[in-house]
C-alpha cells in the first residue's frame, strides 16, 4: 500500500507497487487481475484486521 499512499492510486505503477513486498510488477498480475482488484483487496484485508 505504500506505493498508492506515496503517488496516489493513478501514478503508482505495478513496479512500484510489487517493489514493497519483493515482487517483480508483472507477477502481481498473476495474482490479481488489475491494480484495481490488488487495491481493493488491500482495502478489504486492512478492514477486516481492524474489526479483530
Amino acid at each position: 500500500m505504500l506505493a498508492f499512499e506515496r503517488t496516489g492510486f493513478v501514478a503508482a505503477g505495478i513496479e512500484e507497487v510489487g517493489r514493497a513486498p519483493g515482487v517483480s510488477g508483472p507477477s502481481m498480475y498473476r495474482h490479481f487481475k488489475s491494480k484495481s482488484e490488488l487495491l481493493d483487496t488491500l482495502v478489504a484485508r486492512r478492514e477486516s484486521w481492524q474489526l479483530v
